[in-house]
C-alpha cells in the first residue's frame, strides 16, 4: 500500500488548464501555440506592450512605408488567458478616417466594412469581411478624413500577406 501511494507522488504533477476561464471563440490550444511559436513566428516582429500580458505579432512581409494606407492584420496573444485574438491596424498614415471604413466594389454590388467600436469580436469580424472580400476578388478602399478613398490590399502579394497572416491566426485558435 505505501509502495502505491509513494509510485502516485512520484507522478506527473497535475497541471492545472490555463484555458479554462478563455473565451471559446479565441482559445489557443497548446499544440496550436506551440506550432506558432516555434514554426510561424519567426515571420513577425514580437512586441509587448509595457505593463499588459499581450504578446503582438506583426508581419514581416508588409511594408513600413506612410506614402499610401495600409492595412496590417496583428495577432495579439494573450498568453496568460491561452487566447489570440486578431487585429486590424492602419498604417500611420495621414488622414484615415475614423472609424476606420473600407469600401468594396465588385461587378455591380458593393459594400462598406465598418470597424464602429474596435472590440475584440468587432475586430474579428473586420479583419474576417476584408478576409472574405479578398477572397471574392473585391476591389478595397480605405475611407479618408475628406470623405475621399485611397486603395488598400490591392497587389496580389499584399493580399497573399493578408491572407497569410489569417490562416496563421486560424491555425493558432485552431480553426483550420
Amino acid at each position: 500500500m505505501a509502495l502505491a501511494v509513494l509510485l502516485v507522488a512520484c507522478g506527473e504533477p497535475h497541471r492545472p488548464e490555463r484555458a479554462a476561464d478563455a473565451d471559446p471563440a479565441f482559445r489557443v490550444s497548446e499544440p496550436s501555440r506551440l506550432f506558432f511559436l516555434n514554426v510561424r513566428s519567426a515571420g513577425y516582429y514580437q512586441s509587448r506592450p509595457r505593463g499588459t500580458d499581450l504578446d503582438l505579432y506583426r508581419s514581416r512581409k508588409f511594408s513600413q512605408t506612410l506614402k499610401r494606407p495600409i492595412l496590417v492584420p496583428t495577432i495579439v496573444h494573450a498568453y496568460l488567458r491561452n487566447e489570440a485574438y486578431l487585429f486590424v491596424q492602419p498604417n500611420d498614415f495621414p488622414g484615415i478616417a475614423e472609424p476606420l471604413s473600407v469600401t468594396w466594389d465588385h461587378a455591380d454590388s458593393a459594400g462598406v466594412h465598418r470597424l464602429d467600436v474596435p472590440t475584440r469580436p468587432a475586430q474579428l469580424a473586420f479583419a474576417l469581411d476584408l478576409y472574405e472580400s479578398i477572397l471574392a476578388g473585391h476591389r478595397l478602399e480605405v475611407v479618408l478624413s475628406d470623405s475621399s478613398r485611397a486603395p488598400v490590399l490591392e497587389t496580389r502579394a499584399e493580399r497573399s500577406q493578408y491572407l497569410g497572416v489569417l490562416q496563421d491566426y486560424f491555425r493558432l485558435t485552431d480553426r483550420i
